[in-house]
C-alpha cells in the first residue's frame, strides 16, 4: 500500500517555572510526500523510540480520500 502524505507531529506540555503548562506545544514534526506502508512501519518504530519521553499516548488517523 502507498500513502501519498505522511505528518506526524508530536505535542507535549512544556514546563515553565518548574510547571507543566496546560496547552500542548509542538515538540516534533515529520512530514513527507508519500512513502510504502512497509517504510512507514520501521520509521514509527525508530521515531517513538526516539523521544525523549515515554509516558505518551499514541494516535494515528487514516484518511481515504476519493480521486476525482
Amino acid at each position: 500500500m502507498y500513502i501519498d502524505e505522511i505528518d506526524i507531529v508530536t505535542l507535549n506540555y512544556p514546563y515553565n517555572n518548574g510547571k507543566k503548562e496546560k496547552k500542548h506545544e509542538v515538540e516534533a514534526h515529520f512530514n513527507s510526500q508519500g512513502m510504502t506502508l512497509k517504510k512507514l512501519i520501521p520509521l514509527l518504530e525508530s521515531y517513538n523510540e526516539n523521544l525523549q519521553h515515554h509516558d505518551h499516548k499514541i494516535k494515528l488517523t487514516v484518511e481515504f480520500l476519493e480521486v476525482d
